[in-house]
């Protein structure tokens, strides 16, 4: 009777904390799905069975640290405040890999370097192929160093969904996918339906009009593998086909996308932390109508496409702490929530790859933020982005601070975007409150491949067409191959105390001619503008139709005491004598003087001097 009723009591205590969400689940490789779960001796093997669990307010589900699970977690059930669901990690060693691919094995030589393996698992599509966990590069033709950059040119065009090649037609491309370059920010993608010698038909319109001279190029066909590591999927017979000529593909790992997405999360009030993600057909991590959503100190890399998407609505989002890395299209959307912190992320190679990005407007950012509401308070603080195909940071809302962020080396696939980004153009929204405050922006690259002219126009700071109500302030932008600050059809903006230093223009303001938005009631003041040599323009002011103006022709707007080299630099900024120093950390930077140097307003410097976070300096020498 002591045993039945201890017995009772513990599985009364039991059901108790269950239903209070206390429940610690364990998964390992090594583990059983015929397991409990509820400690590492009695884990759970599979990312299935994780799927299958009734989750309450408080339960933790935790991966062992090292192991990998191949699948697609489904969170369905969330917590509530003060008791979030956490999914995470247990153990030592590397993070658990939660991985979105298959392994393809048993490679069978085609013959002239191609090898061929099924892939029953793999779905209508492949986004990545990897090589002992190292992406692979898709087939394309001509190569990225061929012809003009990688790119063939159209000689005409009907409409979006037919174009003539300039070249002649090197093989039957029909299935087939063009990748048409139509616009300065636009690489699209879409299948050839019909091949007549060098004019192509295809499946759907492009999303801007076909352009004559523009560039295409032709992916996902097995007549474009000719060089090592190029694959194609045939989604017909579900196989892959690898080019290979220096090594047997049966000695290596290889794996192909397969899962959609690494997790999902469709409910409040949940954590993933502590883990890394890779390898899926589509994103890294998905949420849906998910408040109160944290994503920290998790690794998401080898993406098809996306690292973190999160669509719906809701409030208080948290990303912090994480690091995504190889991505083919966006780092981080975020749409329809209030309160979005972002913080002390790393993104690196986001969306470097054209063509395997996907289609239309946008696309190949390093992080997109939009919400129409007025309520909450969004940051973007202390992230470091680099090495991006378009654009850096996008946001269209109110009340939001990006600060304190480093961003270098972006528009490496298109051109006419900026490290940070605004637009408020068509379907126009009041906006109020934003700032952009002491980012260190750099290497503004802009990619011209496949457009028929050289510009390059790749810009630190862009307000588009329709921007407002704007604070720009304490900002540091340097080596862009366009504008330094562009404010485009922008008004009420405040641009104050920044640094545009080497930049092809260092302060660039023009109305809008295409969304009819004029440069009005704006404050431009206490700001250093210098160019590095006599090319590099200092201020360029344009009206509608490219109208040359000056200070005097913008209403209402405002010159003070901006720093110019004419009026303050007692010698020539391309003069070696001039020293540039930037910090882009979160901590003070001393730099160390050989000789008296002073600023533009006459303040000296001997020896040493300090830098504060996310600061930067201009001086000219004044001795040894």
């Amino acid at each position: 009777m002591i045993i039945m009723r201890t017995a009772f009591v513990f599985y009364f205590l039991s059901a108790i904390f269950s239903s209070y969400g206390q429940s610690v689940y364990h998964v390992s490789s090594s583990g059983n799905d015929g397991n409990n779960g509820l400690s590492p001796a009695t884990a759970f093997k599979s990312i299935d069975k994780v799927n299958s669990l009734k989750l309450n307010p408080g339960d933790q589900v935790l991966f062992n640290s090292g192991d990998t699970f191949r699948g697609q977690l489904s969170i369905r059930q969330g917590g509530t405040e003060g008791k979030p669901v956490i999914i995470g990690a247990y153990g030592s060693g590397a993070k658990p890999f939660l991985n979105g691919s298959v392994v393809v094995a048993n490679w069978t030589n085609k013959g002239g370097n191609i090898w061929e393996a099924d892939c029953a698992q793999c779905k209508d599509s492949v986004t990545g192929v990897y090589r002992d966990r190292y992406s692979l590069p898709l087939g394309r033709y001509p190569n990225a160093g061929d012809e003009v950059k990688g790119y063939l040119k159209i000689l005409s065009h009907n409409g979006s969904g037919q174009f003539t090649g300039q070249q002649a037609a090197s093989h039957n491309w029909v299935g087939g996918e063009a990748v048409v370059r139509t616009n300065d920010w636009i690489i699209d993608k879409s299948r050839i339906s019909a091949q007549d010698g060098n004019k192509y038909t295809l499946a759907s319109n492009t999303s801007y009009e076909i352009r004559d001279n523009w560039g295409y190029f032709i992916q996902d066909h097995p007549g474009t593998l000719d060089q090592n590591g190029e694959w194609y999927y045939d989604r017909a017979n579900k196989k892959l086909l690898l080019y290979s000529s220096s090594a047997d593909p049966n000695k290596h790992l290889i794996e192909a996308t397969a899962f959609s997405r690494c997790i999902n999360v469709y409910a409040s009030f949940v954590t993933v932390q502590d883990l890394r993600m890779g390898q899926s057909l589509n994103i890294g991590v998905y949420g849906r109508n998910s408040s109160n959503l944290g994503v920290i100190h998790c690794d998401i890399s080898n993406m098809g496409e996306d690292a973190v998407v999160i669509n719906g609505s809701g409030a208080n989002l948290t990303l912090k702490g994480n690091n995504i890395d190889h991505v083919n299209n966006d780092g981080i959307y975020i749409t329809g929530y209030s309160s979005f912190v972002c913080q002390g992320n790393t993104l690196k190679n986001i969306g470097t790859e054209e063509g395997r990005g996907k289609s239309n407007n946008g696309q190949y950012m390093g992080l997109e933020y939009i919400y129409t509401g007025t309520d909450g308070a969004s940051v973007i603080k202390n992230n470091e982005l680099d090495s991006i195909g378009y654009i850096g940071i996008d946001f269209n809302s109110s009340n939001i601070s990006v600060e304190e962020n480093a961003i270098g080396d972006f528009d490496l696939v298109k051109n006419d975007g900026g490290a940070i980004d605004t637009y408020n153009g068509k379907n126009h929204t009041d906006r109020k409150n934003q700032k952009i405050i002491s980012n260190i922006i750099y290497n503004a690259k802009g990619a011209n491949a496949g457009t028929p002219d050289s510009f390059t126009g790749a810009t630190g700071i862009y307000l588009d067409a329709g921007s407002e109500n704007v604070e720009i302030r304490n900002n540091t932008v340097f080596n862009c191959t366009g504008s330094g600050i562009f404010l485009h059809g922008s008004n009420n903006v405040l641009v104050d105390g920044n640094t545009s230093y080497d930049n092809n223009i260092q302060f660039l303001m023009s109305d809008d001619d295409q969304d009819g938005y004029d440069s009005k009631a704006n404050t431009i003041s206490n700001n250093t503008f210098l160019g590095r040599n006599d090319k590099q323009v200092v201020e360029k002011l344009l009206h509608h139709q490219s109208k040359a103006a000056d200070e005097n022709s913008f209403p209402n707007t405002t010159f003070n005491l901006n720093v110019k080299p004419q009026n303050k630099f007692a010698l020539n900024s391309g003069n070696d004598a001039v020293l540039f120093e930037f910090n882009k950390s979160g901590k003070p930077k001393v730099v160390e003087l050989n000789g008296s140097y002073k600023d533009g307003n006459g303040n000296a410097y001997h020896t040493q001097l300090t830098l504060k976070p996310y600061s930067s300096i201009i001086l000219y020498k004044t001795s040894n």
